[in-house]
């Protein structure tokens, strides 16, 4: 509905293509709204009808499918909407970046790095200027590898358009954020520069905290030295004299070739292992705890295993979900289901485990699942 495109790109930032695409904008995100409202609307009534048919496991069960599926499409719409207004040159942005950056150093930044370190890591700063040419080359080879594989001239024509159009919105949209953009300025490059200089000379790091988009800045030894004595614990980590990945990868990819038919053609296909990455691990710091401890993340995108767990996580995703959890803790759904609860006379309790995941008995909570899938099975059909 927003995608408006001129034939000519340099039509993209004049001043009426402005106006009409912020209006186009603001119907669309009127015609979500009420979207959603009736959508939210339809689903009371469902709820309601539910209890009255279906016996109460069944019910939670539904609940908790609704519950996850409006989640998704909530974020869905959400990204979508934010960056259309990035787009747009419409950034929501606060002036107060004291809570967003967290320095740990004695170093100290001035006001312009400040200000563009509060914006978040992931604020994406425009290009002075772009190689049209380049960039129409690199849609004219995506054509060339594409077209051959299209059975008729039909389909081709409609992928060229379809490159055409993309490649339109690309270079107009650079236009028209340089031209609207009230963040975009011309020191914003030297600024960068300046952060990565000072970084650099005095041995620092750039990251996010464990939780909230905070900007952390600390000390690499201090990094180093706190994810050293992290995976220093024995009992979790073990070191190994050699790195085994290509002998995992061929019994892995036997093991999937093995079970092949328990979980169809077309699944393994898609999570066979061609390559392997070595896992990486990083941490982020606890800056709402003392002393900072640091919160070991091991990203497995790209290893051996990485498209087989998304295919299991999304098999055991029924088991995993129900209406008693709670995802967020700092949103609204934890005090409306207290809001509903019978708790004048109690004491809300909130715990804390240490190393969760590096506590997690494996091998039990293998044994556990197959249990409990069978258990729901045996559920779903009497």
């Amino acid at each position: 509905m927003s995608r408006f495109k001129l034939s000519n790109t340099r039509h993209q930032s004049l001043a009426a293509a402005e106006r009409l695409r912020r209006n186009i904008l603001v119907a669309e995100i009127n015609f979500h709204k009420r979207k959603i409202t009736t959508i939210s609307r339809q689903i009371a009534d469902l709820e309601v009808e539910l209890g009255n048919v279906l016996p109460k496991i069944f019910r939670y069960r539904v609940l908790a499918f609704v519950k996850q599926s409006c989640i998704f499409y909530q974020e869905q719409l959400g990204d979508i909407h934010e960056r259309k207004l990035r787009n747009l040159g419409l950034s929501i942005l606060t002036n107060n970046t004291s809570d967003a950056i967290c320095n740990r150093t004695n170093v100290s930044f001035s006001k312009e790095e400040t200000d563009l370190l509060g914006k978040g890591l992931k604020h994406c700063i425009f290009p002075n200027s772009i190689r049209e040419t380049e960039i129409q080359a690199e849609f004219e080879n995506l054509f060339t590898q594409i077209s051959p594989r299209l059975d008729n001239t039909y389909k081709r024509m409609q992928l060229k358009t379809c490159l055409i159009n993309a490649y339109n919105d690309y270079i107009g949209s650079f236009y028209f954020s340089k031209r609207t953009d009230r963040e975009f300025s011309a020191n914003t490059h030297r600024t960068l520069k300046q952060i990565k200089q000072k970084c650099k000379a005095n041995n620092l790091i750039i990251t996010k905290a464990d939780k909230g988009n905070t900007v952390v800045i600390m000390e690499h030894a201090e990094y180093v030295r706190k994810m050293e004595a992290i995976i220093s614990d024995t009992t979790k980590f073990q070191r190994i004299d050699e790195d085994d990945t290509i002998k995992d990868l061929s019994r892995f990819q036997q093991f999937l070739r093995y079970h092949r038919a328990e979980w169809g053609e077309g699944n393994h296909d898609s999570f066979k292992p061609t390559a392997a990455e070595i896992p990486k691990l990083y941490g982020l710091p606890k800056i709402h705890k003392p002393d900072c401890p640091m919160r070991p993340i091991l990203s497995m995108v790209g290893s051996m295993t990485h498209p087989f767990a998304q295919w299991l996580a999304k098999f055991l995703d029924p088991i995993r979900s129900a209406p008693s959890m709670v995802q967020d803790s700092s949103s609204f759904s934890l005090a409306s289901i207290l809001g509903k609860s019978q708790v004048h006379q109690a004491y809300l309790v909130s715990y804390d485990v240490s190393s969760l995941f590096t506590n997690i008995p494996v091998e039990e909570t293998i044994d556990i699942i197959p249990m409990v899938v069978f258990f729901v099975r045996v559920l779903l059909f009497f």
